[in-house]
């Protein structure tokens, strides 16, 4: 799975965002992010929503099927 950009509007605590996961300079995606902040900013709020799209996207290598439960996850 490969995330170029996640917008997150009214997560939470964090204002409306548009990150962009690609090189300024290359537009290539990037090996890795760092993410910094106040406690309560909003940091483990962006890691679940990503988290919540690798379940949603994940798929079992050998066979191309979803894993099971992944569509229907429980919050």
């Amino acid at each position: 799975m490969h995330v170029n950009r996640i917008i997150l509007r009214d997560a939470h605590s964090i204002p409306t965002l548009d990150i962009t996961l690609r090189s300024d300079w290359t537009q290539e995606p990037l090996q890795s992010v760092l993410l910094t902040g106040p406690n309560g900013s909003g940091k483990t709020t962006i890691l679940r929503a990503i988290a919540a799209l690798w379940e949603s996207f994940g798929v079992w290598l050998d066979t191309g099927f979803a894993r099971y439960g992944s569509l229907s996850r429980p919050w």
